[in-house]
């Protein structure tokens, strides 16, 4: 879930950006045919990023202790 969040928010400031900087006129069919490609790409080119951002979450909030693994 972390990776999808993660990719859909980065995809959806990308496309923005890219709307605001072509204002007034903004390409839409390579608008659109660009966020379909980057929404499908994103979460496997992020998932390595996102995999060790939820790991180091999961330190965070559940601590490794010595006594567990002796």
């Amino acid at each position: 879930m972390f990776n999808l969040v993660l990719s859909e928010f980065l995809a959806v400031a990308v496309v923005g950006g890219a709307i605001l900087v072509t204002w007034p006129g903004v390409p839409w069919n390579a608008i659109r045919l660009g966020a379909i490609a980057l929404m499908l790409a994103a979460p496997f080119l992020l998932f390595p990023m996102s995999r060790v951002t939820w790991l180091a979450f999961d330190l965070i909030f559940r601590p490794k202790h010595e006594s567990h693994y002796r």
